[in-house]
């Protein structure tokens, strides 16, 4: 019988809250037929101690892998592409152990709603339209920043599917970096560090993995919510039960990057496996758009903008 996996990995990370909740969370929808694989660089912390004796009935597994990259942010394609068993797993999930949690079984989300090979986090917006992703465009990738202005960006951080697709994309991020030679790269008279792999991908799910292969959801579906770009795209989500849902009330399989909505009074709750607002377990949430903000006025904003919280 095949089995599904979910695979991350990490490098520089000591501390055990760095993948804590993304264990729990899972542990409290896991399947008797799913598995979670670890990768991580460097040497045995308390997070390996943690991984140890963290598993529910069932024994995480934990690789140890050298860095392949000149960018942090891109060893992990490699490992995903070297670690993820085709022959083995059916259905694969990558997805950031930092900052993503699961809400239910995604297996069974794909189950009712898989209709490609690849499940791709669409973030609601083209890379003009947001300062960080426009500047991350034209640092790894000037000669396609054109042609990739008036296209979507998609979240690298969540990549669910097919086993074999998911292998292959991974693959193919980790070549279209490997393109990138430079570290830095001069932004509106700044120099800003070069991180290639969330552009990388989305150049090639415009290109060679566009809708006929890939299957584009965005945060109006119910496969993952990518907090960061709520601004951007519906300005809402709501909070039912202590589950994060989206537009229409029904709740989203995994959350992605809800530390961003922490200093707004977002909270998650690992032994719950739910989400407060200010303690609230039934919330609604709206933002004021954050498309064509300056780049340097991000930080100030992300986070600071809601402007109505009231309970459903």
């Amino acid at each position: 019988m095949m089995r599904n996996l979910v695979i991350a990995g990490y490098s520089g990370y000591t501390t055990i809250d760095k993948v804590y909740n993304f264990v729990e969370s899972f542990n409290a929808v896991k399947l008797p037929c799913d598995d979670l694989l670890i990768c991580y660089s460097g040497e045995r912390t308390e997070i390996n101690d943690y991984l140890d004796n963290a598993g529910c009935n069932y024994q995480i597994q934990q690789i140890n892998v050298q860095e392949v990259s000149n960018s942090p942010y891109v060893h992990r394609f490699s490992w995903f592409a070297d670690n993820i068993d085709s022959k083995k797993y059916e259905k694969v999930v990558c997805a950031d152990i930092r900052d993503v949690v699961f809400q239910s079984n995604p297996f069974t989300w794909m189950f009712s709603n898989q209709k490609k090979g690849l499940i791709v986090c669409d973030e609601g917006f083209c890379h003009k339209e947001e300062s960080w992703n426009k500047m991350t465009l034209q640092g790894a990738f000037p000669k396609e920043a054109h042609s990739m202005s008036d296209k979507n960006v998609f979240n690298v951080g969540v990549i669910g599917g097919d086993a074999v697709d998911v292998k292959w994309i991974c693959k193919e991020v980790f070549k279209k970096c490997s393109e990138v030679k430079h570290r830095s790269h001069l932004y509106e008279g700044k120099y800003i560090d070069v991180v290639p792999d969330q552009v990388a991908y989305s150049i090639l799910i415009n290109t060679i993995c566009d809708q006929r292969i890939s299957q584009w959801c965005d945060n109006n579906d119910t496969w993952c919510l990518t907090l960061a770009s709520v601004s951007l795209s519906t300005l809402m989500y709501n909070g039912v039960g202590g589950k994060i849902c989206n537009p229409k009330g029904k709740e989203y399989c995994m959350i992605h990057q809800y530390d961003r909505h922490i200093d707004m009074g977002l909270k998650y709750l690992p032994k719950q496996n739910e989400f407060t607002f200010d303690g609230d377990l039934f919330f609604k949430i709206e933002l004021d758009s954050q498309k064509n903000v300056p780049l340097e006025k991000l930080d100030q904003i992300s986070g600071k903008k809601i402007t109505s919280k009231t309970l459903i």
